[in-house]
């Protein structure tokens, strides 16, 4: 099907620029095209693609993507010197605590190795996160060097006041090896 359409290009350059703009536009409005894509992204609008800008978001509060040994109350204390388990979840290679600080409002993923590798006697390869339910912010941690047994290491921390609430998760594998993220409850 030919979908050429002549064009009387005499006059000056801007009239054949203007020429071409209106038989582009007419060729559009009797397209099917722009229909389509109109209601593709009306589609996905109403299923929450667009959504606001900011909704997960880190750094919209405070304490955000910060470091629980490295930040302070308003007592001089570091957040994770208030902290406390309210969870446990467990992977491969060790668990996942979900730690709250009570003093900063905060909560933060702590991975303790607990099933080290044979060979090397160190947990390695793995990962974890911190995500903050109430709007999806994550913060996520992959480990690819030794973490010796018994050894701790964490992810930064968000905010976690009031009616926001936050879980912690680490990945482990089923009987089949299927990889999944194994939550806390959202505290």
């Amino acid at each position: 099907m030919d979908r050429s359409v002549p064009i009387d290009v005499k006059g000056t350059h801007a009239q054949v620029t203007d020429q071409i703009r209106k038989t582009i536009v007419d060729q559009l409005n009797r397209s099917r095209l722009p229909k389509l894509l109109l209601t593709g992204l009306l589609s996905l609008g109403l299923l929450g693609i667009f959504a606001a800008p900011g909704y997960a978001y880190l750094g919209q509060y405070p304490y955000d993507n910060t470091d629980p040994s490295n930040s302070y109350d308003s007592y001089g204390y570091t957040c994770d010197a208030s902290a406390g388990s309210h969870g446990t979840a467990y992977g491969d290679q060790g668990y996942v605590e979900l730690r709250y600080s009570s003093n900063c409002q905060t909560a933060w993923a702590r991975f303790t190795c607990t099933s080290p590798n044979v060979f090397f006697n160190t947990c390695f390869d793995y990962e974890f996160k911190v995500v903050r339910t109430t709007d999806g912010a994550t913060i996520d941690k992959y480990v690819s060097e030794g973490t010796p047994p018994g050894a701790h290491t964490h992810t930064y921390q968000v905010w976690d006041s009031g009616s926001i609430t936050s879980q912690a998760c680490i990945i482990a594998h089923d009987s089949r090896g299927l990889a999944y993220w194994s939550c806390t409850a959202p505290y």
